[in-house]
């Protein structure tokens, strides 16, 4: 996931050295969305950016990804402390 922020970020903005620019445009096919959904698939997450227009679709992909490891038993391990 390091790598793919780090793909991401451009320069810095001007007097804020702690922030960024992106590398892309925000418009309708790339947005926080998609971001997120890239950096959690680039962590390993069976996820698709392409399909995460919006907060409610990335949640149901991340809902999506709960059951299958709910179904294959990787789950009990997430609600651990």
């Amino acid at each position: 996931m390091r790598d793919f922020l780090e793909e991401e970020r451009g320069p810095p903005l001007p007097g804020w050295p702690d922030w960024h620019e992106g590398n892309h445009r925000y418009h309708l096919f790339h947005t926080c969305h998609h971001f997120t959904a890239g950096a959690l698939r680039a962590a390993g997450l069976p996820i698709s950016p392409g399909w995460a227009l919006s907060g409610g679709a990335t949640r149901l992909l991340l809902d999506r990804v709960r059951r299958f490891h709910e179904e294959e038993g990787l789950a009990a391990a997430a609600g651990a402390p």
